[in-house]
């Protein structure tokens, strides 16, 4: 067993409770400076953590060192068991410079992104309480705005800075055939200021440009967005216009930007519905001079009371990665046009969703 200690082919040491060195294989004795201690071989900047490595009653895992050779600092990573006397027994595997930043390059990244998943999870009780008092009314809308303009703060700041961080790596993570890594967190990162300036948008009071509108025209362009769509879905998008085509002053990438989204969210409806009969949209118009309505009806899954109470609060969602922000923003919208947004809905039959706006002529 000596025998075969000696002649390793790397680096490898055998150290009392104290970390002194009891034994040492040749290869460790051909590349290192003779010494008693062996943190001494260590590059001082890695000497707590290897402390912290030794002194650990865990055998499993490994740590990534610089260690101080003849005439230069190598990297070699740690692995540790016990021998039959108690004694530690330290393997030293060198790895190339190169990989060994890498390595330590992603451990950097991924305590940033536990040190913002702690600062997240400290803010989310205050979040939350704020988010309550918004579904309570009790918080108008330039409190909403602070609440938007702290959110994008409090959380973008060190997205852009891990965003950043994962760019740097990207060409290191192609090259070991890791790249998927960096575009997903890139992807979600992305997703997430996403959602924050939909949020930050919808609370930011802003001057808007107002055109003269046809409703009709609209409604029609929006519906020719979602035929594809529609026939992929099995869905069948069914409209009717009002004989009067009037005009109104809208400011129409907002409103399209609403019925979009109900549309949308129809679609999906329909898909979780257990109704596979019946599977269409029905979309009216009517135009009068003070104003004009537009409803969305599905025949999806439908939803109940306590969903239908909180369908516009912000930060509420039914869907498994919704963020909560869409009907809310729906919502602004519209009463930023002088109008209402009701929906009413059965479980198992679907829902209906009404639009009124009045004096949009002015």
């Amino acid at each position: 067993m000596e025998l075969a200690f000696k002649n390793l082919p790397f680096p490898c040491f055998i150290l009392n409770k104290h970390f002194e060195i009891e034994s040492a294989s040749l290869c460790a004795k051909e590349i290192f400076s003779e010494t008693s201690t062996f943190l001494h071989l260590i590059a001082e900047e890695y000497r707590l953590k290897t402390s912290q490595f030794l002194s650990a009653s865990r055998m499993s895992g490994s740590i990534e060192v610089a260690m101080k050779e003849e005439e230069a600092s190598h990297y070699y990573q740690f692995y540790k068991s016990k021998d039959s006397y108690g004694n530690l027994v330290v393997y030293c595997f060198p790895i190339s410079n190169r990989a060994a930043e890498l390595k330590m390059a992603m451990d950097r990244l991924e305590k940033r992104v536990l040190a913002f998943n702690i600062e997240f999870a400290s803010q989310k009780a205050d979040m939350e309480k704020q988010a309550e008092e918004l579904k309570a009314g009790k918080v108008y809308s330039e409190d909403l705005g602070k609440l938007a303009a702290g959110i994008a703060h409090e959380i973008r700041n060190p997205l852009t800075t891990v965003k950043g961080f994962i760019q740097l790596l990207k060409p290191e993570l192609k090259e070991m055939g890791k790249e998927q890594y960096a575009n997903v967190a890139i992807e979600e990162i992305n997703r997430a200021n996403m959602i924050i300036g939909e949020f930050l948008n919808a609370t930011k009071p802003s001057a808007r440009v107002k055109n003269e509108t046809s409703v009709n025209g609209l409604v029609r362009e929006v519906i020719m967005l979602y035929e594809s769509e529609s026939i992929l879905r099995n869905i069948k998008l069914v409209s009717r216009y009002d004989e009067n085509d009037n005009v109104y002053l809208l400011d129409s990438g907002r409103m399209k930007q609403v019925l979009v989204n109900l549309i949308k969210n129809a679609m999906e409806a329909i898909e979780s519905s257990e109704n596979k009969d019946r599977r269409e949209i029905r979309i009216n118009t009517n135009t009068a001079a003070d104003g004009f309505s537009i409803s969305i009806e599905d025949s999806g899954c439908g939803m109940d009371l306590e969903t239908l109470s909180q369908l516009f609060s912000p930060f509420y969602s039914t869907k498994q990665n919704g963020n909560g922000i869409g009907l809310n923003v729906c919502k602004k919208i519209i009463e930023d046009h002088n109008g209402t947004i009701k929906v009413k809905s059965n479980v198992g039959k679907g829902s209906v969703f009404c639009i009124s706006v009045t004096n949009s002529n002015t």
